[in-house]
Formats: structure tokens, sequence, C-alpha cells
């Protein structure tokens, strides 16, 4: 069940216009999409069929179901012959009518802050596009009161700390919500923000290191 008919149609049926359009899927301002916390993928192939599932107001889980999905794990199977009718890929999402499907998150990620869900993604994407900002990446860091709270590994060229810090929290109040608004910084090198072997950001890596801070 997707949202709009016009976007129905082209996720169950792609025509031409919606294949050339997935060829052409770039960030449009130079940034590469891999750097990007919400990353373009285009349209489902032909008998590959997507349902974005609510958990509240500002988050969407991407089901995935069709011919092509495996039968299920043997631990989700009551009999041999069973088979899953849907996956749950804990991935969040949006549907744009001209780029598709646009991967916003991972459900697993999301930071607790007083219930309120924050997104890690959503504060990196706010953060790397102040000057002076080399790389960031965010994570859970404790909170007695809340329980967990926003805290920001940064990097930066900006000579005056204050001022850029005074930005983030500025730049994300604006376009977030209050909750993503980082409660602790920690600066450190470029190089010293920890990421995996294809170049994402570790995230237990940088939650280890705020823990320790």
């Amino acid at each position: 069940i997707l949202h709009g008919q016009r976007i129905q149609r082209l996720v169950e049926r792609p025509d031409d216009r919606s294949i050339r359009r997935q060829a052409r899927i770039d960030c449009g301002d130079g940034r590469r999409w891999q750097d990007l916390p919400t990353a373009p993928v285009g349209w489902p192939i032909p008998g590959v069929h997507l349902e974005l599932r609510e958990h509240d107001s500002e988050r969407r889980e991407i089901i995935v179901s069709g011919a092509s999905l495996m039968r299920g794990y043997l631990s989700e199977l009551a009999h041999p012959d069973d088979a899953v009718a849907s996956h749950a890929t804990g991935d969040l999402g949006r549907l744009d009518p001209d780029r598709g499907l646009i991967l916003t998150g991972r459900l697993k990620l999301m930071i607790n802050v007083g219930n309120e869900k924050v997104s890690p993604e959503a504060i990196e994407s706010v953060i790397r596009g102040l000057e002076g900002v080399i790389d960031c990446a965010a994570a859970p860091g404790s909170d007695p009161v809340l329980g967990e709270v926003p805290v920001l590994l940064y990097a930066s060229d900006r000579a005056d700390e204050g001022a850029l810090r005074r930005d983030m929290l500025a730049a994300c109040r604006k376009r977030l919500t209050p909750a993503h608004a980082p409660r602790r910084f920690l600066k450190v090198a470029a190089a010293d923000i920890p990421r995996t072997k294809t170049g994402k950001i570790d995230r237990v890596g940088v939650r280890a290191l705020i823990d320790m801070a």
C-alpha cells in the first residue's frame, strides 16, 4: 500500500520514463550519494512490491514482497513448504515522485530521547552542511533524566569552536526538532571517526568512543 495513485502505478508497473529517471539519480550538488544519510534508490523492478509501514508520524519502515523474496528463515517457518509473505527490512524510507524510493535511515539506529525518536543520520546531514565541518557522526549518550541524548563526534577546521557549536545547535533546532540538538560535542580528527571497511560510519565504534569520553 503506497501513498498516492501516481506513485502506486509507477512502483507496480515502472514505465520507460521512470526507468530513465532511475538511471539519472544523483545528489544534484556534487556530493556522492554514499556520503548522504538519505540515499535515492529509484524504482523497484517489475514483480517487486513495496509497502511503507508507519511506526509513528515520522518513521516508515520499508516492507518488501514479491516473487523474488526468499521463502524465509528456517526459524520463521512452521512447515517446510511455508513461505513468508513479506520482509521487514529495518530500513526507513519515503517515496519521491521523481526519484522513487529514498532511504532515510535504520529503524534500530534511532536515539530514544525521552521517548522521542531521533535520527542520527538526520543530525549528521544537517551538521555536514555547515561551514568548517569536515566530518561528523552522531550516537546516543546516556542521560539520567531522558535515558539517551544525541552526542556528536565531529572534525572541523574552523577556528572558533564556540561559534561552530552554536551554529550546529541552531541548525538542528531550525531544520529538525529540538530533541535532535546534540547535548554533547566531541572534537576529533577526521581519521578518528570510526568507519567500516566499506566507508560507512561504524556506529558501534562511535558509541564506544562516546562512552569512553
